[in-house]
């Protein structure tokens, strides 16, 4: 009588093979998923500047809306402007990429404050945005009067209960470049402005990648 005999598993050749097949599944889902990953996380980083940049842009939009004019430099003596020693104060200047607004001076109720209320003349602060260090930042400068609801601000480093911190409105920040323009939309230089546009760009990297957002607006003084 002959012995029947019967194998039962797997050659070394076959478990090879099939671990091989196995990895490479493996492996494509794994790339699929840190692709998928790796694009969501840049899409919400682009996103998060994109509402940074709207964020910043919507201050700028309601301090010139609010203010009469551009400054060709500050008329507030400001101790931390650029050059301050050499300048007494007044070293800030409106350009391609610092902004500086007269915006009425206003008490703790919000009532404007005169010089001469018979004609509607107001007190003045000064408002600057400016950049420093890739960061974008709001310098008040306050009119020097009785009442003022508003503080001159100062850096950071410097700042106290009498001289709060500049606002940082966002970081990041590529390019803060500033455009004039007169009521019949000729670019002419920062006093002579009826409005300005104002263009935001912001940068980071992500997962070795440049990520950029960039905003632009322009807007109107609605005081003069």
């Amino acid at each position: 009588m002959k012995k029947l005999s019967s194998q039962f598993g797997f050659t070394i050749t076959e478990l090879i093979v099939a671990a091989s097949i196995t990895s490479l599944l493996f492996l494509g889902i794994m790339t699929f998923f840190v692709n998928s990953m790796a694009g969501n996380a840049m899409r919400q980083t682009k996103s998060d500047l994109l509402r940074g940049a709207q964020l910043s842009l919507d201050v700028i939009t309601k301090d010139i809306r609010l203010s009469g004019n551009v400054e060709t430099a500050n008329t507030i003596t400001d101790s931390n402007s650029p050059d301050a020693e050499t300048t007494f104060g007044r070293g800030w200047e409106s350009n391609q990429n610092t902004l500086i607004l007269s915006r009425s001076a206003e008490d703790s109720n919000r009532n404007l404050l005169f010089i001469d209320s018979t004609r509607y003349v107001t007190e003045k602060d000064n408002i600057v945005y400016f950049v420093e260090n890739g960061r974008l930042y709001k310098r008040t400068i306050a009119a020097e009067v009785e009442s003022n609801r508003h503080k001159t601000s100062c850096p950071a480093d410097q700042a106290t209960n009498e001289c709060p911190a500049d606002v940082e409105l966002a970081k990041n920040i590529q390019s803060f470049s500033l455009k004039y323009f007169d009521g019949m939309n000729n670019e002419v230089p920062p006093e002579q402005a009826r409005s300005v546009e104002v263009k935001l760009v912001l940068s980071t990297k992500k997962f070795g990648k440049d990520i950029t957002a960039e905003y632009t607006t322009r807007t109107v003084f609605r005081n003069e």
